[in-house]
């Protein structure tokens, strides 16, 4: 049986992809967050703030995850200038059509340095135009 904490870590988790940039957002100690959550003791206070800013802040892109729309980009790009992924790795031998394949499926979530040396050679060499990170 599921917990109104379960269900508020779970939620959590699927909006902020982890407790930390949640806590991170929310400007709370995860310390004491993370403490809350692993407790059988009770803390209506908590529970319903942790509650109210799950559901109501705003976040446009988690720092460091792959934006499904920066996926749909490579796609295009690397499809509007090759014939398939096989072409392009083909053109750039430090990538693979499985790593391409894996990028554009979402089974990479990471923004690594592959990841990054990528987006660097389509935008520099292919015309790959992502969206800017939006800072406060």
């Amino acid at each position: 049986m599921s917990t109104v904490k379960d269900k508020l870590r779970k939620d959590i988790i699927f909006k902020f992809g982890s407790v930390t940039y949640f806590c991170k957002e929310a400007k709370i100690s995860y310390r004491k967050f993370i403490t809350f959550l692993n407790s059988k003791r009770a803390n209506e206070e908590m529970q319903q703030n942790a509650r109210h800013l799950c559901d109501t802040l705003k976040i446009d892109h988690i720092k460091g995850i792959i934006r499904d729309e920066d996926r749909r980009a490579i796609r295009i790009c690397v499809l509007t200038n090759f014939d398939s992924y096989t072409d392009f790795c083909k053109a750039n031998k430090q990538f693979d059509p499985v790593y391409l394949s894996n990028i554009i499926k979402g089974r990479l979530k990471e923004e690594r340095d592959k990841y990054k040396l990528l987006v660097k050679i389509l935008e520099r060499d292919y015309g790959l135009e992502l969206r800017e990170e939006v800072t406060d």
